[in-house]
Parts: C-alpha cells; structure tokens; sequence
C-alpha cells in the first residue's frame, strides 16, 4: 500500500515526533508512507498548496470535523478497497480546509467530535493507519 500524508505546518513539540517517527518506522515493514508537509501561512494559500498535490489518479481522504466518523476496522476495509490506487491523506492547518479541497476529495472523515491540533491529528492518523494495517494482517496490536 502505499499512503502519502499530506500535511500542513511541522510537529513541533518532540514526544509528538517520537510517536508518530515510531508508527511511521513500524508501518514501513509492509507498506509506503509518506509525508508532504505545507507551510503554515494562511487557510487560502495552504488550500491552494494542497490542491496542486491531490488529483484524480489517487484515493485522496482529507480530514475534517464534518466529515463521516468510521471504525477502526472500517477504515481499515476503505484502505484495503483503495490498495492498489496511491491514497493521500489530507490535514489541513489550524484554520482547516476549504470546501473547494474537501470537495476534490473522494471521502472526508472525521476524527471525532472533539477539536484536535493538526499536529495530533497527524498522530491520530498514523496511529489508525498502522492499526489498519495490523487488522488485515491479523496482528496482535488491535485488540
């Protein structure tokens, strides 16, 4: 499989790039990813960035609060249903994607009803893209 994240602004603070460093090194075992970092300047310029790297040759999932809430395993079956297309993960800065960029997506999905900073949700992705690929593997870590 092969994931490109796509994602606006650095981590900053290193127990944040600890963790997301350590599910990145155990999801390169089996599958590609990687991250395309943006920016930080304002929601329209970040926007613009990001639309130049999505088109309609890849899967292209963004992040957002309004979008559909998926299980675990859900979202680990959307992954293996898109596994032969690259799929690119869009997160958007502090003030969040357009609606042009989450229109050009072909799924907006939400982490939850709570507010995260873009830098845990670039934690928070990770972490379910490993434990996806822990469920169609039938690994040990998603119990």
């Amino acid at each position: 499989m092969n994931i490109t994240i796509i994602c606006v602004g650095r981590v900053k603070e290193r127990f944040t790039k600890d963790w997301i460093f350590e599910f990145e090194k155990r999801l390169r075992t089996h599958w590609k990813i990687d991250f395309k970092e943006i920016l930080e300047s304002n929601k329209s310029d970040e926007n613009k960035k990001i639309l130049c790297l999505i088109n309609k040759e890849n899967f292209n999932i963004c992040l957002d609060k309004e979008g559909i809430k998926l299980s675990s395993e859900s979202f680990a079956e959307l992954l293996k249903e898109k596994q032969f297309v690259p799929i690119k993960i869009i997160i958007g800065g502090p003030e969040g994607l357009d609606s042009e960029t989450i229109r050009k997506c072909d799924i907006s999905i939400s982490l939850g009803s709570m507010t995260w900073t873009h830098q845990i949700a670039r934690l928070l992705i990770i972490e379910q893209i490993f434990r996806a690929q822990e469920i169609l593997r039938g690994g040990k870590y998603h119990k």
